[in-house]
C-alpha cells in the first residue's frame, strides 16, 4: 500500500504545473523582449510609410508625364503641405475640388491647363512631411509650403520659376528639381525630376541621382 501511495505521489509531481517563481521569470522575459521590440517596430513602420509614399508618388509622376505626352498637353503637379500651427488653412491651390480635409498632410494634385484633375489627388500618410533641405539639415518649409513641377507635351520638365521649388542648384529648365520628404524620425527620401522629365527617388536628403 505504501509503495502504491509513493508511486501516485511521484506521478503527481511529474504532472505538476509551473511554480510562481517560474511564471514570474517568464513574464519578465516576455516584458523585456516586448519593450525592446515595440520601438524597433514603430521605427520600421515609420520608415516603411515614408518609403511607400515616396515610391507611390514617384510612380504617379511617371503617369502624369505619360499623360502629358499622350494628350499633347502640359500637366502641372502641385505638392502641398500646410503643417501645424496653420493646419486650419486650406491648401493654396485654386480651384480646390473640395475643401482640403487634411491640410496638415501632404496632398498632391495632378492637373491640366484647364484645371481638371487628370489623376485623383492623393494624400500622403500623416507620418510624411514636405521639407526644405539646406545642405544636410531639414526643417519645415518657410514661406512657401507648395512645390510644383510641370511636364510638357514632349515629356520634358517645365520650370515654373516658383520661389517655393527646390532644385539641384538654382531652379531653371536645365537643372534637376527635387521633392524632399521626411518622416517623424527625421529620415529623408527625395524624388528627383531631371530636365528630361525622368523621375527617380533615393534615400538621402542630398542625392542628385
Amino acid at each position: 500500500m505504501l509503495a502504491q501511495a509513493t508511486g501516485m505521489t511521484a506521478r503527481l509531481r511529474e504532472k505538476a504545473g509551473f511554480t510562481l517563481t517560474e511564471m514570474m521569470v517568464v513574464v519578465s522575459i516576455v516584458g523585456l523582449l516586448s519593450a525592446l521590440a515595440v520601438p524597433n517596430y514603430l521605427d520600421w513602420n515609420r520608415k516603411y510609410q515614408l518609403k511607400n509614399e515616396v515610391s507611390n508618388l514617384n510612380g504617379y509622376l511617371g503617369v502624369a508625364r505619360m499623360i502629358a505626352i499622350n494628350q499633347n498637353t502640359t500637366i502641372r503637379v502641385t505638392v502641398c503641405y500646410v503643417p501645424p500651427p496653420t493646419a486650419s488653412s486650406t491648401c493654396p491651390i485654386s480651384p480646390l475640388p473640395t475643401a482640403n480635409p487634411t491640410p496638415n498632410q501632404v496632398t498632391v494634385y495632378f492637373r491640366n491647363p484647364a484645371g481638371t484633375d487628370v489623376i485623383q489627388p492623393i494624400t500622403m500618410n500623416q507620418e510624411v512631411s514636405l521639407t526644405n533641405v539646406s545642405s544636410v539639415s531639414v526643417s519645415s518649409p518657410s514661406g512657401g509650403k507648395v512645390q510644383d513641377v510641370g511636364f510638357g507635351p514632349m515629356g520634358l520638365r517645365q520650370d515654373s520659376s516658383s520661389n517655393s521649388n527646390l532644385c539641384v542648384g538654382a531652379c531653371s529648365s536645365s537643372v534637376a528639381q527635387t521633392l524632399n520628404f521626411m518622416n517623424t524620425k527625421s529620415l529623408n527620401y527625395r524624388i528627383v525630376i531631371q530636365p528630361t522629365g525622368k523621375v527617380a527617388w533615393c534615400y538621402t536628403a542630398t542625392c542628385t541621382i
